[in-house]
């Protein structure tokens, strides 16, 4: 059974190949290209992991929808992708942003897929 793993975000240029690539690594991707979208699908569907746009609708959509992923399971891997640097986040800041990894845009799969092998979503020899 491929694991569940939820995409969220406007740029089609970042979601099609990542799409592409994550189903070639055996993920089962559903898309939201909108916060509405992404918490209908949260709501409805129990995902091993999530990858959220920081800025999907607002500046801090991604937060949101982070949270909302957290409090249905908080064992769900979130790594949020943004524009914004947060490399001084203490780690107090970096636990109220609910993602467990937060890569800066723009964002290559291969970084993706590092950070997945890290949070054990993929076995490194994948």
């Amino acid at each position: 059974m491929s694991k569940k793993i939820l995409l969220t975000d406007c740029d089609c240029q970042f979601v099609k190949p990542t799409t592409a690539s994550l189903a070639a690594d055996g993920f089962e991707v559903i898309t939201a290209d909108n916060v509405k979208t992404a918490d209908e699908l949260i709501a409805r569907n129990d995902f091993n992991a999530a990858i959220v746009c920081l800025k999907l609708d607002h500046a801090d959509s991604g937060f949101t929808l982070a949270y909302h992923l957290k409090q249905k399971n908080p064992a769900t891997p979130v790594i949020m992708v943004s524009d914004v640097e947060f490399d001084s986040l203490t780690e107090e800041e970096r636990s109220w942003t609910k993602a467990d990894a937060i890569l800066v845009k723009p964002v290559r799969y291969e970084q993706i897929k590092t950070v997945m092998q890290k949070l054990n979503l993929i076995s490194s020899g994948h």
